[in-house]
């Protein structure tokens, strides 16, 4: 499969599942990680969150899958 034929949000939204399989991580570590901006990053969490792939940790404030 050729890039141009990805759908972009799901190439995103899949590169923040697997940052966070190594273990959880913080907004501005995975956006480093997956070199996006933080807001983009923190939308796709948040979708993430709803459909329940990713869930955030109250305290530490934490991604983990």
């Amino acid at each position: 499969m050729k890039q141009e034929e990805l759908v972009q949000s799901v190439d995103r939204a899949l590169g923040i599942v697997e940052v966070l399989s190594t273990g959880q991580k913080g907004l501005q570590e995975i956006s480093n990680l997956v070199k996006l901006n933080k807001s983009t990053v923190h939308r796709l969490l948040q979708t993430l969150i709803f459909k329940g792939f990713v869930s955030q940790d109250q305290e530490s404030m934490r991604y983990g899958l």
